[in-house]
């Protein structure tokens, strides 16, 4: 991209053409998105500026310190101010080859949902159905315990159904989903005390092996979210549930504080909003999580802390979700 279309992707976002300035194959001018993310609000000492290359990048000494591509640069602008910018977006895009947008970097070329068919589905088989029919779906349960359990913790019938939540024996089962919704690992909860495990081949005696979260890229309702938003990522199942009931659809539940590489690929190229538990344990998985998500996914943090909650599971109503929303937390 040359330096003239570079300044009109700027004066699409809001810069005055007097301000911008052009030195050292460089772009430089106020940053774009100091009205979010600067102290003041504004950029009086411009910091910005964009590389001029075939594939541009952006700096801004005050937000951005790291070069980040020009996509982001829209894409941030568009979650901090709610607009999107479709104008700057264009000449982006004009100014990209096929083979430049493929290239800018793994979370546009590697993107699982962005191409589903170059999924190995035989190398990573599913759970064996014969061994998930052991685990009947609690709509067909005539014990009420499990409808009681849920309903207890805010999560109505028809986000039960909805996420297919099981049963076996006095104890809750949720499916992990791949992209294609095909059940890779099954995770159980007692409804009598606070205990989760995975189901294994162990558990089952069965003498082959089951998929594991290192190889497959599944998490609790990934089956039932739109790619092209935002997605929410919380820890717990009954998290996610109760999110859902509060209207807060398009997350997911990892099961596991302990992300694995495989499912962060499953999610890379996406916003991702990380919702874990607001104590000190859940405080230190979050920071991991923003190391491990940085360089494939745009990063916001959720606090729950902010209403008295550990945990979204403890949301007692649609307001307190609202404050944390509210309070988002941007990771540049």
């Amino acid at each position: 991209m040359d330096a003239e279309n570079i300044r009109n992707l700027l004066v699409q976002l809001g810069v005055l053409q007097r301000d911008i300035k052009v030195s050292n194959n460089f772009v430089h001018c106020p940053c774009p998105l100091a009205f979010f993310s600067h102290n003041e609000g504004t950029d009086k000492n411009p910091s910005f500026s964009i590389k001029i290359s075939d594939v541009p990048y952006y700096y801004c000494f005050t937000c951005s310190p790291d070069p980040y591509r020009l996509e982001k640069l829209i894409h941030n602008y568009w979650l901090m101010s709610g607009d999107y910018p479709s104008g700057a977006a264009k000449v982006m895009i004009n100014n990209y080859s096929n083979k430049q947008i493929f290239s800018l970097g793994h979370h546009l070329n590697e993107d699982a949902w962005g191409h589903p068919l170059d999924y190995d589905m035989q190398s990573f088989p599913a759970f064996p159905a014969d061994e998930l029919r052991k685990f009947k779906l609690i709509q067909w349960a005539i014990d009420t315990r499990f409808r009681k359990y849920l309903q207890f913790r805010g999560i109505p019938v028809w986000i039960q159904n909805y996420c297919k939540v099981r049963y076996y024996g006095d104890v809750l089962v949720f499916p992990l989903t791949d992209i294609f919704g095909r059940t890779q690992v099954l995770r159980a909860r007692s409804i009598f005390k606070k205990k989760s495990w995975t189901i294994s081949s162990k558990l089952l005696k069965i003498g082959r092996d089951l998929p594991r979260l290192t190889n497959v890229g599944a998490f609790f309702n990934f089956e039932n979210i739109d790619s092209k938003k935002p997605i929410v990522l919380v820890e717990g199942e009954i998290d996610a549930m109760r999110l859902m009931a509060l209207g807060l659809y398009n997350v997911i539940a990892s099961a596991t504080t302990s992300i694995t590489d495989a499912q962060i690929q499953a999610i890379s190229g996406y916003t991702t909003i990380l919702g874990f538990d607001s104590d000190k344990g859940g405080k230190m998985g979050t920071n991991r999580l923003i190391n491990k998500f940085k360089d494939y996914s745009v990063v916001r943090v959720l606090d729950w802390g902010l209403v008295g909650c550990k945990d979204a599971g403890e949301l007692k109503s649609r307001e307190q979700l609202d404050i944390v929303l509210k309070n988002v937390r941007v990771i540049l």
